[in-house]
């Protein structure tokens, strides 16, 4: 049992729960960082927001059982502590069940916690992301597409209204999997996975994966997995000899390479589904119908048009999108020379012999979505499928389709969201290092999308969208000055002595120019 003062706030609740569990458990939750969520009568979890106020967070909780969720993937190759060990046993715990001191009797809330288990003999992880319960929908004027030249995502409308968060489990290999080292060269990456993947003799798709970068020093905590997924993907897609697309991509391969290429979609379909086992993630470059047309239940998405003309939009190159936003919302407006345009786009895409006009504008977008989204792609999906695995071609054709739109959602990053997850570790920062912070941020908002990737690619060893990034400061000078990373921790260290906003975006643009700084080293 645990007894929390009413003024408390989060962080003494979570110290006062880390001393109910195992040292074991303890470390690890430290380093993970963890949530406290509680279970309604449906068995769901409703996770308590870190930065409520000591009154709301008592509301939130009530008196009952709470459940602790680690914020992070712990590393794969961890040991197993059994409980019935006598060797653990014999060790003295000094685990407090209850807090006894006299100013906790008459202003506090008590809960009672079940003690957190140590791993059964067939222990099992679970990957989880957090949305909202709450109705999704595009916005029937696509404001979802009004977007900044450079950030076409920036204005992407926030689905998560409610205050109740829903948990949302995803298959994973057990955690008793065997563990395969992979020691990859990082510039040859696509290669020495097409290979791993390819290789009939060895599955590796039912392994954890634990990877080190040959040449580096970086110890894989979980960073390093999701680093080298991250940079395998983004390669893919940069080669464009399987995937088309400006902010979101779909299969595609070109027809004098379909008979040398299209195999290989098994293996990237192999490839696909093994991190999502491992990682909980996809790239969040792929289309939103990647998840649908990977599954067995397709027609929520094709009766939705709007998100249907999401994913067109996003796949348009930005002229393109533009003129056809344009197009939809007033079609008069177009000059002579738009209309000529607008022609050459439904040639382009596949609607032939067919003039824009007012009346009929929306069904020709949607001809052209569809075409381009869902008809094109069918066979190569088709063929990526053949090598996702089973567990998750059944999970994704049981997952709602509102569900599926929020995790898809949840994995988009721009520059404001990556904002609004920085958290500066001094609790008291000094002026040097608020201003810093504060060069960070506008350093940040001024990024196009392909720059942001790159910074969370160099801070978190993914692109996708972190839960948080902790910012830490130092008081290096001159050639020592540089930012320093811990993918795993998902943390920057930054010197606090920038004394203006030009010198911090001279120095990290320099810095993230260079391949150089995706290498792990020492410091």
């Amino acid at each position: 049992m645990v007894v929390i003062k009413r003024h408390w706030v989060m962080e003494q609740i979570k110290g006062a729960i880390l001393k109910l569990v195992d040292p074991h458990v303890k470390n690890l939750l430290q380093i993970s960082d963890f949530s406290i969520a509680t279970s309604n009568r449906q068995k769901l979890l409703k996770k308590v927001d870190d930065r409520l106020e000591p009154q709301d967070i008592e509301k939130s909780l009530g008196t009952g059982m709470i459940v602790v969720i680690p914020k992070k993937d712990l590393p794969s190759d961890l040991p197993f502590i059994w409980t019935d060990d006598p060797e653990y046993n014999d060790q003295k715990h000094e685990i407090p069940t209850v807090f006894t001191d006299s100013d906790f009797e008459n202003d506090s809330v008590t809960m009672v916690s079940e003690p957190i288990p140590g791993p059964s003999h067939q222990p099992t992880t679970t990957h989880t992301i957090t949305s909202h319960e709450a109705e999704f929908h595009f916005d029937d004027d696509f404001n979802v597409m009004d977007s900044y030249d450079d950030n076409p995502l920036e204005n992407m409308e926030e689905p998560l209204t409610s205050e109740d968060p829903l948990l949302v489990v995803f298959p994973t290999l057990d955690s008793e999997s065997d563990m395969f080292c992979l020691d990859i060269s990082r510039d040859d990456v696509v290669i020495e996975m097409f290979a791993l993947y390819d290789n009939e003799a060895e599955d590796i798709t039912g392994k954890r994966l634990s990877v080190k970068f040959k040449g580096e020093v970086g110890v894989d905590g979980g960073g390093l997995l999701n680093e080298v997924f991250t940079i395998f993907w983004k390669r893919i897609f940069e080669s464009n000899d399987f995937f088309l697309g400006t902010d979101v991509v779909v299969p595609y391969i070109k027809l004098f390479k379909s008979r040398e290429l299209k195999p290989k979609l098994v293996t990237l379909g192999k490839i696909l589904g093994h991190m999502l086992l491992l990682t909980g993630k996809i790239p969040p470059s792929l289309c939103l119908y990647t998840l649908t047309a990977l599954s067995n239940k397709t027609d929520d998405y094709v009766h939705n048009e709007n998100a249907l003309l999401n994913d067109f939009f996003l796949f348009l190159t930005l002229p393109e999108r533009n003129l056809a936003r344009g197009a939809l919302k007033d079609f008069e407006k177009l000059t002579t020379n738009d209309k000529n345009r607008l022609m050459t786009l439904y040639t382009t895409y596949g609607l032939l012999n067919v003039s824009p006009n007012k009346k009929d504008i929306k069904e020709h977008m949607l001809l052209l979505a569809e075409n381009t989204i869902i008809k094109n792609t069918s066979d190569l999906y088709k063929k990526m499928k053949e090598g996702l695995p089973k567990s998750i071609e059944e999970y994704l054709s049981n997952i709602p389709f509102e569900d599926t739109v929020l995790y898809w959602k949840s994995l988009q990053a721009n520059p404001k969201k990556v904002v609004n997850v920085l958290s500066m570790v001094p609790d008291t920062p000094t002026n040097e290092q608020d201003q810093v912070f504060y060069f960070l941020q506008n350093y940040l908002l001024g990024l196009n999308m392909k720059a942001l990737q790159k910074f969370l690619l160099f801070v978190t060893g993914s692109v996708q969208l972190p839960d948080k990034i902790l910012i830490d400061f130092n008081t290096h000078i001159g050639i020592e000055r540089r930012p320093i990373v811990a993918t795993c921790a998902q943390m920057l260290t930054l010197s606090s002595l920038y004394e203006t906003q030009y010198d911090f975006n001279q120095e990290l643009d320099a810095y993230l120019l260079s391949e150089d700084c995706f290498t792990y080293d020492t410091y």
